[in-house]
């Protein structure tokens, strides 16, 4: 040790403290980085939960309109036999019938997700299914709006337009649910 002594410098003790600053930083830096990463996968897991009950939600509005809207196709083949399909829908009572009730389906859990950027810490397969999912159900709700425009601003719309856009609900309403469901059963 005599060796490391020059006066009252200590080489060794310098070395010491040194490595013992070092050491301590980076402990620190290890420290935060898992604090930091187990963060990031508290708010992914809460991400991917609000995720699959919003999609949860979303199924099981669509399988509880399902039913209203095949009666409604049901009914409109009936009064189309009687009244033929270019009947207008303002002269003919359809039994039944309470109105067209578009799905109101949300995406406030992805918007979320994608805003405080745990949409991008997912893995690639499911953000990819989530993002298919989502994008099926604005295309849905965008093809209604669509047809419900085209139907309201009609001078005339008719018994066979109102048909038609139940039969497309009814469709594309149960493969968007089946979608929901093959989406939530790999998640």
């Amino acid at each position: 040790m005599q060796f490391f002594k020059l006066g009252n410098f200590s080489f060794g003790v310098f070395f010491i403290e040194v490595f013992s600053i070092v050491f301590g930083v980076l402990l620190a830096l290890g420290g935060n980085e898992i604090r930091e990463s187990y963060n990031e996968q508290q708010r992914v897991d809460a991400a991917m939960l609000s995720i699959k009950t919003e999609m949860t939600g979303n199924k099981n509005f669509i399988e509880n309109r399902l039913p209203y809207y095949q009666s409604v196709v049901d009914t409109l083949e009936q009064v189309m036999k009687k009244h033929g399909k270019n009947a207008s829908f303002y002269e003919v009572k359809i039994p039944g019938f309470q109105g067209i009730n578009p799905p109101l389906l949300r995406d406030s859990s992805l918007q979320t997700a994608i805003a405080t950027q745990a949409f991008a810490s997912f893995e690639f397969k499911k953000a990819d299914q989530i993002s298919m999912v989502y994008s099926f159900q604005s295309t849905y709700l965008k093809w209604i709006d669509i047809y419900l425009n085209a139907f309201a601003v009609k001078d005339k719309p008719t018994i066979g337009m109102l048909n038609n856009l139940f039969q497309e609900m009814v469709k594309v309403g149960s493969e968007l649910s089946a979608t929901y469901q093959q989406t939530l059963d790999s998640m």
